[in-house]
Order: C-alpha cells, then sequence, then structure tokens
C-alpha cells in the first residue's frame, strides 16, 4: 500500500507522519503492551539526563525483547506485574502514552541496574542533580521503594539520596 512505513510485523505508520519523541513513545506503547515508557527514556523525558537517549527503552510485564526498526529502536525490560505501577498518561497527538513517572522511572532504572551504588557511580550515570531535586517527590520515592519490596534497591536509593544531598 502506498503510503505506509512498517515498522514490524502487523504494524505500520503513514509516511506522512511527522516522528518526534511523544510519537516513538506511543509506537513502543502499541508495539508491546502491556508497556509504559521507563527507564533512560523517562529520564531524559524528565530532564533528567542532559542528553537524547537513541533507544525507546519500556518496562513490560512480558518477555524481554528489542526491535530495531526504519523508525528507530525499541528496547522493553521485563517486570513482575505487580511492579507496573507509577504510570501517568502523556498525550502524543490525539493518542495518551503510558509514561513512567519521574520516581518510578529511577526506580525502574536502579531496580534493573544494581551496580549503581557508589557517588561516582552516580556521578557516571550525569544526572542533572537541580532539575532531579525540583522534580522529585522524595516522600513518594520511598513510599513506592517500599511497594518493591527490594532491600537491595532500598539501600541504592538511600545512597543515591545521598547523592543528591538528601540526608
Amino acid at each position: 500500500m502506498a503510503g505506509k512505513k512498517d515498522i514490524i510485523n502487523k504494524w505500520y505508520c503513514f509516511s506522512t507522519l511527522s516522528i518526534d519523541e511523544p510519537v516513538l513513545f506511543l509506537i513502543a506503547n502499541r508495539i508491546c503492551s502491556p508497556s509504559y515508557i521507563s527507564f533512560e527514556s523517562a529520564l531524559s523525558y524528565c530532564g533528567f539526563i542532559p542528553e537524547g537517549v537513541l533507544t525507546v527503552h519500556s518496562a513490560t510485564s512480558l518477555k524481554k525483547k528489542a526491535y530495531s526498526t526504519p523508525l528507530g529502536h525499541f528496547n522493553y525490560r521485563n517486570l513482575k506485574p505487580s511492579l507496573m505501577f507509577g504510570i501517568r498518561m502523556i498525550k502524543a497527538g490525539n493518542h495518551q502514552v503510558r509514561l513512567a513517572e519521574p520516581e518510578k522511572a529511577l526506580l525502574d532504572y536502579l531496580y534493573l541496574n544494581p551496580t549503581f551504588r557508589t557517588d561516582e557511580d552516580f556521578d557516571a550515570l550525569r544526572l542533572n542533580r537541580q532539575v532531579c531535586k525540583e522534580k522529585i517527590d522524595v516522600q513518594k520515592l520511598k513510599e513506592e521503594t517500599g511497594l518493591m519490596k527490594n532491600q537491595a534497591l532500598r539501600r541504592r536509593v538511600t545512597a543515591w539520596l545521598n547523592w543528591l544531598n538528601y540526608a
């Protein structure tokens, strides 16, 4: 059919569609459902990471998978269904996109990246401390950390808060 671009099997978009970050997020939500934008993609969207992210990273309760398409790269990491919370909706044209709230994006990232424990580790992430302080609700972060029921994650979150100078 003229005027369409194949994304992956059974999914396509019209060739006239302007591709921007919210549209890529919408495509990511549609390729794999249930899923929501999280990890580096959500951290970048919130302004925590100063540079853009070339792959759209999502959380899903399904099997881990990755797609390389003509429109971009889409990576899905597995979380238990009980950890699929902390999601907000944003607009992408006439559609809604599932995106992790800032606190949940950080928790998802630290949950699946257990090597981040020290100030040097957090420095290597190149997070914008000022933006983190402005946008992270510390009480909500602590409450959601408790919901994840993971002692090692709790220690990483405490180390991150110390790095951010919240004692």
